[in-house]
């Protein structure tokens, strides 16, 4: 956004004698004046940034100057006081329907012209009393408050979807004249001594004359297009129309105290502010203003006006009529009604057996004609449930009976297996160590003599500085052709720590070939047998479980005689 000001050459009335009073630098009317020796004057900051560039002399006479020898002119500074000058709110931007606006120039750096407003404040008065004829001017532009920006219209609903009022119009009936929607958000009484922007040695702290001229802030993109301005009130092409279409609008507009030869018309470009309002016409202004609360009809919320027919047209509470039985329903009930209570609507039967349909309105009447019907109806249904259930027991329960029988023939078929535990306890390990063998007493498992032996240093020269462990069969007390299927496993156990122990498992038939044993060769290094917490008070402890599979019998064949 861009921020103008009206320079306060422009506000003075007389224009003819504009020159004496004009300052030897910036060519514009002096403010703190200040003068040479021989008269010359400038602005103090003007001449203030000229002594500063080591031009030590007056810029027109070049008389020798120095801030020391500037002196005042108390002459002049009364003659700017008592300067005759415009109200600010009595100009506006050339070629711009309102007091302030849009500039037509091609270049936004360009400076606007400003002329005078017809439709203007007309007071003139001395310099020094301007401002405060400005800041009770009946011309002066004002926020509309029920503006969608302004503060005091934050209660009014705007969040409706609707079709946009183009707020580009006026009433000229009413004499109201406005600005852009956009273009003025900030507009203050005054410049705080800032008439000199353009002047490159102004310097607002040594300001002491001060202007009134207007801080106006416009918005370049709503300046280039008229259709976002309020017209002139005298324009009779920018009438403002204040009536919307429809009962609901009638309704409302019949509240605007009478006015109802004004109209209101919507466009898709939604207004997101009201424009600025002289002071003199914002009560005349309130009775038309697109952005005024207004209550809709049906769910009684307040709504801005430009809105409100786009709501009335969706409010969840507007009536509407029932394609069915043609009753008026609340918009966001019929859904409700067309399912639960409509008499038209096509239903089914309540009765869950019954595939009849009708309209609702019958259902009482097709309930009582059909009472026997649905019992036997009911009846069959109920029937064939209880069929298909008997068949579904009777699948699931066979199926029961054979995970039970396999059940009971696996539980069978392990406590048949006969199973042994036996714990050994080596108590002189360092003994069996010296020795290099050891065996543990034998054991009897189905009649079978079995015993475990270990090598405490390998049983040949492949697992020397190993642990070998196996089991035997001692085959000196079986009867011949007697053998023995089995499962077993050898466990070292740790001390220390259970968890470390070594567990091994091993399925053989006994007996093995020439009385040998089955195990492990290299079970485990005798160095990690012996610091690994596997023995505590040179205790050893062995734990063998041996389950019996099958108990065969082998059959050798005959020689039979020759005859």
């Amino acid at each position: 956004m861009e921020i103008f000001q009206i320079p306060l050459d422009t506000l003075v009335v007389d224009q003819d004698n504009i020159k004496e009073i004009q300052c030897g630098i910036c060519l514009q009317i002096l403010v703190t004046p200040r003068q040479c020796k021989n008269g010359h004057l400038y602005c103090l900051g003007c001449i203030q940034q000229s002594l500063k560039k080591n031009r030590h002399e007056c810029p027109q006479c070049r008389c020798s100057l120095d801030l020391d020898k500037l002196s005042r002119s108390l002459f002049l500074e009364k003659h700017l006081r008592n300067l005759n000058v415009f109200c600010k709110n009595h100009f506006k931007i050339e070629d711009f329907p309102t007091l302030f606006g849009s500039l037509n120039h091609s270049n936004k750096n360009l400076s606007p012209t400003w002329v005078e407003d017809l439709e203007g404040c007309t007071f003139i008065g001395p310099h020094e009393n301007i401002e405060s004829h400005e800041i009770s001017c009946q011309f002066r532009f004002e926020n509309c408050k029920f503006s969608v920006n302004n503060n005091n219209n934050n209660n009014i609903n705007s969040n409706s979807n609707s079709k946009n009022n183009n707020n580009s119009n006026s009433n000229s009936n009413n004499n109201i004249s406005g600005i852009s929607v956009n273009s003025f958000n900030l507009m203050t009484s005054s410049l705080n001594n800032s008439i000199h922007g353009n002047c490159s040695g102004f310097n607002s702290s040594n300001n002491s004359s001060g202007s009134n001229s207007p801080l106006v802030r416009v918005n370049q993109k709503d300046m280039n297009s008229k259709s976002n301005l309020v017209g002139n009130l005298n324009n009779e092409e920018d009438e403002l129309l204040t009536t919307t279409e429809g009962n609901s609008g009638e309704d409302h507009n019949n509240n605007n105290n009478g006015n109802n030869n004004n109209s209101f018309s919507s466009s898709d470009i939604k207004p997101t502010e009201c424009s600025k309002i002289r002071f003199k016409d914002l009560e005349k202004h309130y009775l038309v203003c697109p952005f005024r609360p207004i209550q809709c009809n049906f769910c009684k919320s307040e709504f801005s006006f430009h809105s409100i027919k786009d709501h009335e047209n969706n409010c969840d509470f507007r009536l509407v009529e029932c394609n069915q039985c043609k009753s008026q329903i609340p918009k966001k009930e019929l859904n409700y009604h067309l399912n639960e209570k409509c008499p038209n609507q096509i239903i089914s039967c309540t009765f869950g057996y019954c595939d009849k349909t009708f309209e609702r309105k019958e259902l009482n009447n097709h309930l009582n004609e059909t009472l026997a019907q649905h019992m036997i109806m009911m009846k069959q249904q109920q029937q064939d449930e209880i069929n298909l259930l008997k068949k579904e027991f009777s699948s699931q329960l066979q199926l029961k009976d054979e995970k039970i029988k396999g059940l009971e023939k696996l539980i069978k078929e392990k406590l048949s297996e006969p199973k042994i535990k036996i714990d050994w306890k080596i108590k002189n390990y360092l003994e069996c160590k010296r020795n290099g063998y050891h065996q543990s007493e034998k054991f009897i498992i189905e009649g079978f003599p079995f015993f475990i032996g270990i090598f405490t240093d390998g049983d040949n020269n492949e697992s020397k500085g190993y642990i070998s462990i196996y089991l035997f069969l001692d085959t000196s007390d079986i009867p011949k052709g007697r053998c023995i299927n089995t499962e077993f496993s050898l466990k070292f156990n740790n001390q220390r720590d259970p968890s470390q122990s070594l567990n091994r498992e091993y399925k053989a038939t006994f007996p093995i070939r020439d009385g040998s044993g089955w195990g492990d060769r290299r079970s485990i290094k005798t160095h990690s047998l012996e610091s690994n917490g596997y023995i505590k008070d040179n205790t050893l402890l062995i734990t063998a479980e041996v389950t019996i599979k099958k108990i065969l019998w082998l059959v050798e064949e005959s020689q039979c005689d020759k005859h």
